[in-house]
Protein backbone atom coordinates (compact mmCIF):
# COMPACT_ATOMS: atom_id res chain seq x y z
CA UNK A 1 0.00 0.00 0.00
CA UNK A 2 1.24 3.51 -0.78
CA UNK A 3 0.84 6.82 1.00
CA UNK A 4 0.73 8.99 -2.13
CA UNK A 5 -0.11 8.40 -5.78
CA UNK A 6 1.39 10.95 -8.17
CA UNK A 7 -0.15 11.30 -11.61
CA UNK A 8 2.46 12.31 -14.17
CA UNK A 9 6.13 11.39 -14.30
CA UNK A 10 7.44 14.69 -15.59
CA UNK A 11 9.87 16.90 -13.71
CA UNK A 12 7.27 18.08 -11.17
CA UNK A 13 5.92 14.59 -10.48
CA UNK A 14 9.35 13.07 -10.04
CA UNK A 15 10.40 15.95 -7.78
CA UNK A 16 7.29 15.52 -5.64
CA UNK A 17 7.89 11.77 -5.41
CA UNK A 18 11.51 12.28 -4.42
CA UNK A 19 10.64 14.78 -1.69
CA UNK A 20 7.93 12.54 -0.27
CA UNK A 21 10.14 9.45 -0.30
CA UNK A 22 12.93 11.31 1.50
CA UNK A 23 10.38 12.20 4.20
CA UNK A 24 9.52 8.51 4.61
CA UNK A 25 6.35 8.20 2.52
CA UNK A 26 5.75 5.34 0.10
CA UNK A 27 4.90 6.76 -3.32
CA UNK A 28 3.69 5.51 -6.68
CA UNK A 29 4.18 7.57 -9.86
CA UNK A 30 1.76 6.83 -12.70
CA UNK A 31 2.56 7.98 -16.23
CA UNK A 32 1.34 7.02 -19.68
CA UNK A 33 4.88 6.43 -20.94
CA UNK A 34 7.27 3.63 -20.11
CA UNK A 35 10.45 4.50 -18.22
CA UNK A 36 13.26 5.14 -18.77
CA UNK A 37 12.33 7.52 -21.55
CA UNK A 38 14.45 7.68 -24.68
CA UNK A 39 17.04 10.43 -24.75
CA UNK A 40 16.89 12.39 -28.00
CA UNK A 41 19.82 14.68 -27.14
CA UNK A 42 22.93 13.83 -29.11
CA UNK A 43 26.36 14.46 -27.68
CA UNK A 44 29.01 15.60 -30.16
Amino acid sequence: MVDAVIIGGGPAGVSAGTVLQRKGYKTCIIDTRIFPRENYVQVY
